[in-house]
């Protein structure tokens, strides 16, 4: 089962209230903070690290995956901390 940590903007996941949320933004750091959106209501929440999660629908990430891509080939390390929507 995947957890926080491994959700991205953009992924559906299902909530604590048993509905589908979209994921529109995550922060990883300073601490793991998410905001869901559903029928306009955003609600953030701060999970502890390794709450499970199930993922609905993952978000389509391949243009990040290539841009990040495009860093690693060049030599860099890289370390995602915020993603929006």
């Amino acid at each position: 089962m995947a957890t926080f940590e491994q959700v991205h903007a953009g992924d559906t996941v299902l909530g604590h209230d048993g509905e589908v949320w979209g994921v529109k933004a995550i922060d990883h750091a300073p601490h793991l903070a998410v905001t869901l959106v559903k029928y306009g209501t955003e609600v953030v929440g701060y999970p502890p690290a390794g709450t499970p999660v199930v993922i609905v629908q993952p978000a389509d990430l391949a243009a990040e995956f290539w841009a990040a891509q495009v860093f690693i080939d060049a030599g860099f390390d890289i370390e995602i901390i915020s993603e929006r929507v």
